[in-house]
């Protein structure tokens, strides 16, 4: 799973002075994003002002990739072949563009090939991270098959992390072997809380991996899916972490949680 080929795997040491938001379906073909929300910290209150306070990262992907809405830095990077940092501003990839008009509701990210450059956008401030009692949402739109569209390999629709897939991270991915291709969530803390043992990946019983997973998906070329991953009472002394498509609830992780980031 390290693999160059699987750089959605491949992520910096452990503490690089910033964490990186990547936004990354590095194997798809016509699999598109349309928008990434960043919700954290809102109240119980379903008001639309408190959400728009609550609201703190929107990259829409209309006319731009660039972040319309953000609390740190909002501007897209890719990073040079084969690493998952030091990137330059802008979009550097061939196989990534906006297609105007094809999105949910606007424009589209689409994606069309794999590449071993990453883009992504940097994490600090714009996660909102917490030492205590940390919570929020990841909202997105996805519109693809992926067991037509995306080639062999892991595919990391979106991944946040400083680390490993495995440490101090979020992300959903859809699994390389199974027919139909499983959609998974992954919510991982420090390594060293949820696996102190350190077991290989593999041999890691699959029932006690912090992922939820989604054997038979809805996603297709016709229509767009709405994926929502919302977590709360991180670094606290109890945290939940759900799974939404389309509004329905896949599976949830409860259980304490610890994520341990230098933003």
């Amino acid at each position: 799973m390290q693999a160059i080929s699987d750089l959605s795997r491949v992520l910096p040491a452990r503490r690089k002075p910033s964490h990186d938001l990547r936004s990354t379906v590095n194997h798809a073909l016509r699999m598109a994003t349309f928008v990434l929300l960043l919700l954290v910290g809102a109240g119980s209150s379903s008001k639309a002002d408190d959400l728009l306070k609550a609201l703190l990262f929107h990259a829409p992907f209309d006319e731009t990739i660039h972040a319309r809405v953000s609390t740190g830095d909002g501007r897209m990077y890719t990073s040079p072949a084969g690493q998952r940092f030091n990137g330059s501003v802008g979009n550097k990839r061939k196989d990534v563009e906006i297609v105007p008009g094809a999105g949910k509701f606007g424009d589209a990210l689409r994606f069309t090939d794999r590449s071993n450059q990453a883009i992504y956008f940097r994490a600090e401030h714009n996660m909102g991270y917490r030492k205590s009692n940390w919570s929020g949402t990841v909202s997105f739109w996805l519109r693809g098959n992926p067991d037509k569209n995306l080639k062999p390999g892991f595919a990391d629709p979106v991944q946040i992390t400083a680390t490993r897939f495995n440490d101090a991270a979020f992300w959903v991915d859809f699994t390389k072997d199974d027919s139909p291709r499983h959609f998974r969530h992954g919510v991982f803390s420090d390594i060293e809380h949820w696996n102190p043992n350190n077991i290989p990946w593999n041999d890691f019983p699959a029932e006690k991996r912090p992922t939820i997973v989604v054997e038979k998906p809805p996603f297709s070329d016709d229509a767009w899916t709405h994926v929502v991953c919302t977590f709360s009472g991180i670094n606290g002394p109890a945290a939940e972490a759900t799974l939404y498509l389309d509004g329905k609830p896949q599976g949830s992780l409860k259980g304490p949680m610890s994520f341990t980031w230098d933003e």
